[in-house]
């Protein structure tokens, strides 16, 4: 049995595709724990997972929830060098803590790290520590151009993408590091939070709309397109609509809609004709896995280039959240319910993604990491202590060819 510590972004679209792998790595007798923020900790206790809650001082409870949060990263988000600075801001904050995180990672002794590509600074102290990293990313973005000076030794480090191949783009060039699409990653025992299912009438196909799990970030855009599909959904009676809306309020709404703060993702998209989306990449794989239609309003960062790959691969159609009507959404609800050859495109990837999931080439790659690292066991150097860790700048990672 090995012990394996997930490190990633504290948000559901980075910690949702993580514990599908978590779960298996756990079934296959390994110890499995996360590091996190105390916004967090219930969350992923519910999950079935040990959760140790860092950064206390820089990030109390409560503070990833704030309207001063949203409101920073409403400004971030607008910025083409969005993840430059989301490496700043969080390595900040882990630097800062460094000493709380090495201690806490010695008296665990983790065999390995599984860290979101997000948190480079989080990989470097592994590295202090002599513990192997593989980085976990969510989506296709290549990131690792952005590993320089003191990140440089990052940049051949072990990556798995949790999502099947088939969904990207084609590609001129391939990255240059170790990097594996693996399995979607989707946890279909993830715990989600309640619904009114009693209102949902079985008579009436529905529509599902959900802009993530930040969509205060939208501001005025997304409010924007919550009253357009409402004005929309007084025409289409003979249609229904479950709608998020996180904490705002849509007063009062038809009949034929339903809003809540936070919905039941996958559940409602077992029984969903049509997802409205804002392209994040989470939901992009769940409807695929589900075998759901998109309309996709892309909003910031990579969700215009997930639409592509939506539109790419003739899954679902795009909207402009800038110009959104209520007439914007009947064309692009007419044209996905008139042309069964979304709904049959979006099946036959679905019948790949859960191929795929079925396989678990994640949690084999990671085995074979750990299974190398076993193997050098006898040879490896005493520990080093808290203090030399944080002084040192040596790296500890296994040479790419060693591994695979």
């Amino acid at each position: 049995m090995s012990t394996v510590i997930f490190f990633m972004l504290p948000e559901a679209g980075h910690l949702n595709p993580s514990f599908k792998l978590a779960k298996t790595l756990q079934r296959r007798g390994h110890r499995v724990c996360y590091f996190s923020v105390q916004d967090w900790e219930d969350y992923i206790r519910a999950q079935g997972f040990t959760c140790f809650p860092l950064f206390q001082g820089a990030l109390p409870k409560g503070s990833l929830t704030s309207p001063e949060i949203f409101k920073k990263d409403e400004e971030w988000l607008k910025d083409q060098d969005a993840f430059e600075h989301l490496i700043a801001d969080q390595g900040k904050i882990i630097n800062n803590s460094r000493r709380e995180i090495i201690e806490l990672a010695e008296s665990i002794q983790p065999d390995l790290f599984i860290i979101d590509v997000f948190l480079p600074v989080a990989a470097l102290l592994a590295y202090r520590l002599g513990v192997q990293s593989i980085f976990l990313n969510p989506g296709f973005n290549v990131y690792h151009h952005f590993f320089e000076g003191e990140l440089a030794p990052l940049q051949k480090a072990p990556e798995l993408v949790l999502c099947p191949q088939e969904l990207d783009l084609p590609r001129t060039q391939k990255p240059n590091h170790l990097r594996y699409c693996v399995e979607p990653s989707i946890d279909l025992e993830r715990s989600e939070p309640p619904f009114p299912w009693d209102r949902l009438d079985k008579d009436k196909p529905l529509i599902y709309c959900a802009l993530g799990s930040q969509c205060d970030v939208y501001g005025a855009e997304g409010d924007g397109l919550f009253r357009a599909l409402v004005e929309a959904m007084v025409v289409k009676e003979n249609w229904q609509l479950v709608m998020t809306v996180g904490p705002g309020d849509i007063d009062p709404p038809p009949q034929n809609v339903i809003t809540v703060r936070n919905a039941p993702q996958l559940e409602l998209l077992k029984r969903a004709s049509i997802m409205i989306t804002h392209g994040g990449i989470g939901s992009v794989k769940e409807c695929i896995f589900f075998g759901v239609p998109m309309i996709v309003f892309p909003l910031r960062i990579d969700q215009p280039r997930n639409a592509a790959r939506v539109i790419y691969h003739g899954l679902g159609v795009r909207g402009d959240v800038t110009r959104v009507s209520a007439e914007m959404i009947h064309s692009l609800i007419d044209k996905i319910d008139r042309n069964p050859h979304f709904k049959a495109n979006v099946e036959a990837m679905g019948k790949r993604f859960r191929a795929m999931e079925r396989s678990e080439r994640g949690s084999k790659i990671i085995e074979r990491v750990l299974d190398s690292l076993r193997e050098k066991a006898a040879n490896k150097p005493a520990a080093k202590t808290s203090e030399e860790s944080l002084n040192s700048m040596s790296i500890g990672c296994v040479r790419d060819n060693e591994l695979f």
